[in-house]
């Protein structure tokens, strides 16, 4: 009993922090919203769930990413990683050109496995939760479902680290740098970036990603580096004053129950998975 009585005690002391972090960032980003608001009157209890969520999101999401973590160097030593090693200088510009390539290098996969969760029904099932925010805003950032994360192990960090090597500093500089974007480009701010919009991301483009518009539907993937939306497709420029409504048309629009955020992708996917049972009993019946 006092061991686990420890383990929870650890695993509390690790995780203040980041809430503590996290929710400074959304008292920050909530007082910026307040001067420059790109939607106004945004209910306040949808930002209230967001706030709740975001604790539950930390804790089950640490335990999840911690459990998987461990098969991270064993399976990239397996195939024979990294591919390369590269070397940048001490200089400041050097050190700024090497995060900007490997954050470069990131959000190649990541906007792969991003397109990947709109277009497979199943991915969809754990991504529907962060577009069903109707009031999208700094805690938006947070409103993601908490297996995601550990899901970005395989699809993400390992591909990474098979082609570069990336140490524990790199992998925890890379996460912080892409939590903190996060919350940037969902911030409820008129921001046009004008003619650095092909170049990077910001609140107005990602807003067009989260638009409940049929014709900016599975548009503006990249969470960085829009020059991925430009090359496979799925770029749109947002227009001048350009900030449509956000969220979910249809079955679903409301899922601002904590039950539902956290559990409902397993309840879909065994709905789904009965689906398929009974049809294929059907095939085969109507087959014999």
């Amino acid at each position: 009993m006092q061991s686990v009585l420890d383990w929870l005690l650890t695993f509390w002391r690790e995780s203040a922090p980041v809430m503590q972090k996290m929710y400074l960032v959304f008292v920050c980003g909530l007082a910026i919203e307040y001067f420059f608001r790109a939607e106004k009157n945004q209910p306040l209890r949808d930002i209230g769930f967001n706030l709740v969520y975001a604790f539950f999101y930390v804790i089950f999401n640490k335990l999840l990413f911690e459990l998987l973590f461990v098969v991270h160097n064993p399976v990239v030593n397996y195939l024979g990683g990294p591919l390369m090693i590269l070397h940048f200088g001490d200089a400041w510009w050097s050190q700024l050109l090497h995060v900007l390539l490997f954050l470069f290098i990131f959000d190649f996969f990541y906007y792969w496995f991003h397109r990947l969760q709109h277009e497979s029904r199943y991915l969809w099932q754990q991504h529907e939760l962060h577009h069903s925010e109707r009031s999208l805003n700094v805690t938006t950032g947070g409103r993601h479902h908490w297996m995601e994360d550990s899901m970005r192990i395989f699809v993400i960090l390992i591909p990474m680290s098979f082609l570069i090597r990336l140490d524990a500093e790199k992998v925890g500089l890379i996460w912080a740098t892409f939590m903190l974007w996060g919350y940037f480009i969902h911030l409820n701010i008129r921001l046009d970036m004008k003619f650095l919009t092909p170049v990077f991301g910001g609140p107005q483009y990602h807003r067009i990603h989260h638009s409940r518009e049929g014709k900016h539907w599975n548009k503006n993937y990249a969470a960085f580096f829009p020059i991925y939306d430009i090359v496979f497709g799925s770029y749109y420029r947002p227009g001048k004053g350009e900030y449509p409504k956000t969220g979910l048309l249809g079955k679903g629009e409301n899922m601002n129950y904590l039950s539902t955020a956290l559990f409902s992708p397993f309840v879909n996917w065994y709905r789904m998975l009965k689906r398929g049972f009974k049809s294929n009993n059907k095939s085969t019946k109507g087959i014999k």
